[in-house]
Protein backbone atom coordinates (compact mmCIF):
# COMPACT_ATOMS: atom_id res chain seq x y z
CA UNK A 1 0.00 0.00 0.00
CA UNK A 2 0.94 3.62 -0.39
CA UNK A 3 0.82 5.13 3.10
CA UNK A 4 0.81 8.77 4.20
CA UNK A 5 2.42 8.85 7.67
CA UNK A 6 2.32 11.79 10.07
CA UNK A 7 4.51 12.03 13.16
CA UNK A 8 7.28 10.06 11.48
CA UNK A 9 9.94 11.83 13.55
CA UNK A 10 8.10 11.21 16.83
CA UNK A 11 8.44 8.20 19.12
CA UNK A 12 5.72 6.03 17.60
CA UNK A 13 6.44 7.17 14.05
CA UNK A 14 10.17 6.38 14.32
CA UNK A 15 9.34 2.78 15.24
CA UNK A 16 6.43 2.42 12.84
CA UNK A 17 8.17 3.75 9.74
CA UNK A 18 10.87 1.03 9.37
CA UNK A 19 8.27 -1.65 10.14
CA UNK A 20 6.05 -0.35 7.33
CA UNK A 21 9.00 -0.29 4.93
CA UNK A 22 9.91 -3.85 5.92
CA UNK A 23 6.35 -4.89 5.01
CA UNK A 24 6.90 -3.49 1.51
CA UNK A 25 4.71 -0.40 1.82
CA UNK A 26 5.49 2.83 -0.02
CA UNK A 27 5.80 5.71 2.45
CA UNK A 28 5.00 9.39 2.09
CA UNK A 29 6.06 10.93 5.41
CA UNK A 30 5.07 14.32 6.74
CA UNK A 31 7.61 16.47 8.56
CA UNK A 32 8.23 20.03 9.59
CA UNK A 33 10.93 21.86 7.67
CA UNK A 34 13.16 22.02 10.76
CA UNK A 35 12.80 18.33 11.67
CA UNK A 36 16.06 16.42 11.96
CA UNK A 37 16.30 13.31 9.82
CA UNK A 38 19.62 11.90 11.09
CA UNK A 39 17.75 9.06 12.85
CA UNK A 40 16.61 7.82 9.45
CA UNK A 41 20.07 7.22 8.05
CA UNK A 42 19.87 4.43 5.49
CA UNK A 43 16.11 4.80 5.09
CA UNK A 44 16.06 8.27 3.51
CA UNK A 45 16.07 7.00 -0.06
CA UNK A 46 12.99 4.86 0.62
CA UNK A 47 10.87 7.69 2.03
CA UNK A 48 9.18 10.51 0.15
CA UNK A 49 9.28 13.35 2.66
CA UNK A 50 6.71 16.13 2.35
CA UNK A 51 6.61 19.34 4.35
CA UNK A 52 3.66 20.36 6.50
CA UNK A 53 4.44 23.96 5.60
CA UNK A 54 3.56 23.26 1.95
CA UNK A 55 0.02 22.19 2.83
CA UNK A 56 -1.83 18.90 2.54
CA UNK A 57 -3.31 19.56 -0.89
CA UNK A 58 0.17 19.89 -2.36
CA UNK A 59 1.28 16.72 -0.56
CA UNK A 60 -1.58 14.65 -1.99
CA UNK A 61 -1.40 16.25 -5.43
CA UNK A 62 2.30 15.39 -5.72
CA UNK A 63 1.76 11.84 -4.42
CA UNK A 64 -1.30 10.40 -6.19
CA UNK A 65 -2.65 6.99 -5.29
CA UNK A 66 -2.30 7.13 -1.50
CA UNK A 67 -4.32 4.27 0.03
CA UNK A 68 -4.28 5.12 3.72
CA UNK A 69 -3.31 7.85 6.17
CA UNK A 70 -1.68 6.76 9.44
CA UNK A 71 -1.85 9.73 11.80
CA UNK A 72 0.50 9.62 14.81
CA UNK A 73 1.51 13.29 15.17
CA UNK A 74 0.54 15.11 18.38
CA UNK A 75 1.74 17.42 21.10
CA UNK A 76 1.01 16.60 24.72
CA UNK A 77 1.54 19.76 26.73
CA UNK A 78 4.60 18.32 28.48
CA UNK A 79 6.83 21.09 27.15
CA UNK A 80 4.67 24.04 28.17
CA UNK A 81 2.65 24.21 24.93
CA UNK A 82 -0.47 26.31 25.46
CA UNK A 83 -4.05 25.28 24.74
CA UNK A 84 -4.21 27.15 21.45
CA UNK A 85 -1.16 25.29 20.17
CA UNK A 86 -2.62 21.92 21.19
CA UNK A 87 -5.88 22.81 19.44
CA UNK A 88 -3.96 23.74 16.29
CA UNK A 89 -1.81 20.59 16.19
CA UNK A 90 -4.17 17.98 17.66
CA UNK A 91 -7.49 19.14 16.21
CA UNK A 92 -7.23 21.66 13.39
CA UNK A 93 -4.21 20.17 11.60
CA UNK A 94 -5.59 16.60 11.37
CA UNK A 95 -9.01 17.96 10.43
CA UNK A 96 -7.42 19.63 7.42
CA UNK A 97 -5.53 16.39 6.76
CA UNK A 98 -8.57 14.13 6.72
CA UNK A 99 -10.49 16.56 4.49
CA UNK A 100 -7.59 16.66 2.02
CA UNK A 101 -7.37 12.87 2.13
CA UNK A 102 -11.07 12.47 1.35
CA UNK A 103 -10.85 14.94 -1.55
CA UNK A 104 -7.92 12.92 -2.90
CA UNK A 105 -9.89 9.68 -2.82
CA UNK A 106 -8.21 8.09 0.22
CA UNK A 107 -10.54 5.52 1.76
CA UNK A 108 -8.78 4.58 5.01
CA UNK A 109 -7.60 6.71 7.95
CA UNK A 110 -5.95 5.34 11.11
CA UNK A 111 -6.02 7.84 13.96
CA UNK A 112 -3.85 7.62 17.07
CA UNK A 113 -6.17 8.64 19.89
CA UNK A 114 -5.79 8.74 23.66
CA UNK A 115 -7.39 6.41 26.19
CA UNK A 116 -7.65 9.35 28.62
CA UNK A 117 -11.11 10.69 29.51
CA UNK A 118 -11.91 13.48 27.05
CA UNK A 119 -12.16 16.24 29.69
CA UNK A 120 -9.09 15.33 31.74
CA UNK A 121 -6.48 17.65 30.17
CA UNK A 122 -6.22 20.16 27.32
CA UNK A 123 -4.43 17.39 25.41
CA UNK A 124 -7.28 14.90 25.83
CA UNK A 125 -9.85 17.56 24.95
CA UNK A 126 -8.03 18.42 21.72
CA UNK A 127 -7.66 14.74 20.77
CA UNK A 128 -11.35 14.05 21.49
CA UNK A 129 -12.42 16.99 19.36
CA UNK A 130 -10.66 15.55 16.32
CA UNK A 131 -12.08 12.10 17.06
CA UNK A 132 -15.56 13.65 16.99
CA UNK A 133 -14.83 14.89 13.49
CA UNK A 134 -13.46 11.50 12.46
CA UNK A 135 -16.61 9.80 13.70
CA UNK A 136 -18.71 12.26 11.71
CA UNK A 137 -16.76 11.65 8.50
CA UNK A 138 -16.94 7.89 8.98
CA UNK A 139 -20.62 7.71 9.87
CA UNK A 140 -21.48 9.96 6.94
CA UNK A 141 -19.81 7.69 4.42
CA UNK A 142 -16.76 9.82 3.66
CA UNK A 143 -13.96 7.45 4.79
CA UNK A 144 -13.22 4.42 6.98
CA UNK A 145 -11.91 5.96 10.21
CA UNK A 146 -10.14 3.55 12.60
CA UNK A 147 -9.66 5.22 15.99
CA UNK A 148 -6.87 3.65 18.05
CA UNK A 149 -7.41 4.36 21.76
CA UNK A 150 -3.82 4.06 22.93
CA UNK A 151 -2.92 3.27 26.54
CA UNK A 152 0.45 4.00 28.19
CA UNK A 153 3.03 3.19 25.49
CA UNK A 154 6.72 2.96 26.41
CA UNK A 155 10.04 1.90 24.93
CA UNK A 156 13.65 2.93 24.18
CA UNK A 157 14.12 6.53 23.06
CA UNK A 158 10.79 7.80 24.36
CA UNK A 159 10.28 11.37 25.58
CA UNK A 160 12.12 11.77 28.89
CA UNK A 161 9.23 13.77 30.34
CA UNK A 162 6.88 10.76 30.22
CA UNK A 163 6.21 8.93 33.47
CA UNK A 164 7.75 5.65 32.31
CA UNK A 165 10.92 7.27 30.93
CA UNK A 166 11.26 9.55 33.96
CA UNK A 167 11.09 6.62 36.38
CA UNK A 168 13.43 4.39 34.37
CA UNK A 169 16.01 7.15 33.94
CA UNK A 170 15.86 8.15 37.60
CA UNK A 171 16.43 4.57 38.75
CA UNK A 172 19.08 3.82 36.13
CA UNK A 173 21.02 6.95 37.11
CA UNK A 174 20.66 6.22 40.84
CA UNK A 175 19.25 9.64 41.60
CA UNK A 176 19.11 10.29 45.32
CA UNK A 177 15.33 10.21 45.57
CA UNK A 178 12.23 9.91 43.41
CA UNK A 179 9.10 11.69 44.73
CA UNK A 180 5.92 9.88 43.72
CA UNK A 181 2.23 9.60 44.44
CA UNK A 182 1.04 6.67 46.55
CA UNK A 183 0.94 4.74 43.29
CA UNK A 184 -2.48 3.19 43.73
CA UNK A 185 -3.77 4.17 40.29
CA UNK A 186 -3.67 1.34 37.76
CA UNK A 187 -2.34 1.72 34.23
CA UNK A 188 -2.09 -0.46 31.15
CA UNK A 189 1.54 -0.29 30.00
CA UNK A 190 2.26 -1.52 26.47
CA UNK A 191 5.68 -1.90 24.86
CA UNK A 192 6.30 -0.08 21.58
CA UNK A 193 6.83 -3.24 19.49
CA UNK A 194 3.33 -4.42 20.36
CA UNK A 195 1.89 -1.04 19.40
CA UNK A 196 3.60 -1.25 16.02
CA UNK A 197 2.35 -4.80 15.42
CA UNK A 198 -1.22 -3.64 16.16
CA UNK A 199 -0.98 -0.96 13.46
CA UNK A 200 0.35 -3.51 10.98
CA UNK A 201 -2.55 -5.78 11.87
CA UNK A 202 -5.08 -3.00 11.27
CA UNK A 203 -3.53 -2.14 7.93
CA UNK A 204 -3.76 -5.74 6.79
CA UNK A 205 -7.19 -6.55 8.25
CA UNK A 206 -9.17 -3.37 7.62
CA UNK A 207 -7.71 -2.11 4.33
CA UNK A 208 -10.84 -2.88 2.30
CA UNK A 209 -13.51 -1.90 4.84
CA UNK A 210 -16.30 0.40 3.62
CA UNK A 211 -16.67 3.92 5.08
CA UNK A 212 -17.51 3.98 8.77
CA UNK A 213 -16.13 4.65 12.24
CA UNK A 214 -14.62 2.01 14.54
CA UNK A 215 -12.73 2.18 17.84
CA UNK A 216 -9.78 -0.06 18.68
CA UNK A 217 -8.60 0.06 22.32
CA UNK A 218 -4.86 -0.71 22.35
CA UNK A 219 -2.93 -1.80 25.41
CA UNK A 220 -1.60 -4.96 26.97
CA UNK A 221 -5.05 -5.73 28.34
CA UNK A 222 -3.68 -5.75 31.90
CA UNK A 223 -3.59 -2.91 34.41
CA UNK A 224 -1.09 -2.88 37.25
CA UNK A 225 -0.55 -0.19 39.84
CA UNK A 226 1.92 2.56 39.06
CA UNK A 227 3.61 1.63 42.33
CA UNK A 228 4.24 -1.91 41.10
CA UNK A 229 5.68 -0.50 37.86
CA UNK A 230 8.09 1.73 39.78
CA UNK A 231 9.10 -1.08 42.12
CA UNK A 232 9.76 -3.41 39.18
CA UNK A 233 11.94 -0.81 37.44
CA UNK A 234 13.78 -0.22 40.72
CA UNK A 235 14.43 -3.94 41.15
CA UNK A 236 15.46 -4.69 37.55
CA UNK A 237 17.83 -1.71 37.39
CA UNK A 238 19.45 -2.55 40.73
CA UNK A 239 18.83 1.05 41.70
CA UNK A 240 19.80 2.76 44.95
CA UNK A 241 17.29 5.57 44.40
CA UNK A 242 15.03 6.21 47.38
CA UNK A 243 11.39 5.82 46.34
CA UNK A 244 9.23 8.40 48.11
CA UNK A 245 5.69 7.11 47.64
CA UNK A 246 3.13 9.64 48.85
CA UNK A 247 5.39 12.66 48.43
CA UNK A 248 3.31 13.91 45.48
CA UNK A 249 -0.49 14.36 45.70
CA UNK A 250 -2.81 12.89 43.10
CA UNK A 251 -4.23 15.22 40.49
CA UNK A 252 -7.74 16.38 41.29
CA UNK A 253 -9.10 14.39 38.32
CA UNK A 254 -6.75 11.41 38.64
CA UNK A 255 -7.86 8.31 36.71
CA UNK A 256 -7.55 5.38 39.10
CA UNK A 257 -8.04 2.64 36.50
CA UNK A 258 -7.25 2.62 32.79
CA UNK A 259 -7.07 -0.64 30.84
CA UNK A 260 -7.76 -1.60 27.23
CA UNK A 261 -10.31 -4.17 26.17
CA UNK A 262 -8.23 -5.70 23.38
CA UNK A 263 -10.85 -8.23 22.27
CA UNK A 264 -11.49 -6.43 18.97
CA UNK A 265 -7.81 -6.42 18.01
CA UNK A 266 -7.43 -9.99 19.26
CA UNK A 267 -10.25 -11.04 16.92
CA UNK A 268 -8.15 -9.69 14.03
CA UNK A 269 -5.22 -11.91 15.03
CA UNK A 270 -3.23 -9.45 17.13
CA UNK A 271 -1.95 -10.18 20.60
CA UNK A 272 0.40 -8.48 23.03
CA UNK A 273 3.70 -10.39 23.00
CA UNK A 274 5.91 -8.39 25.37
CA UNK A 275 5.53 -8.69 29.13
CA UNK A 276 6.06 -5.62 31.27
CA UNK A 277 9.28 -7.08 32.69
CA UNK A 278 10.71 -7.87 29.26
CA UNK A 279 9.76 -4.39 28.02
CA UNK A 280 11.51 -2.72 30.94
CA UNK A 281 14.58 -4.89 30.43
CA UNK A 282 14.69 -3.82 26.78
CA UNK A 283 14.56 -0.16 27.73
CA UNK A 284 17.32 -0.74 30.28
CA UNK A 285 19.39 -2.24 27.45
CA UNK A 286 19.62 -5.73 28.89
CA UNK A 287 17.77 -7.28 25.95
CA UNK A 288 17.59 -6.52 22.24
Amino acid sequence: MKIFLTGATGFLGRHLLPALLAEGHEIVALRRAQSRLDKFSGLDRKINWVSVEDGFKAAFDSNPGIDVVVHTAAIYGRHHEDCAEMLAVNTEMPLSLVEAAIKSGVGFFINTDSALPRDMTPYSISKAQFTDWGRWFGENGKIYFADVKLEHMFGPGDDESKFTSFVINACRENRESLPLTLGESKRDFIYIDDVVSAYLCLLQSKRDDPPGYEEFPLGSGFAGSTRSFVELVHKLSGSCTRLEFGAVPYRTNEVMLSVADTSKLNSLGWKCETSLEIGIRKVLGELQ
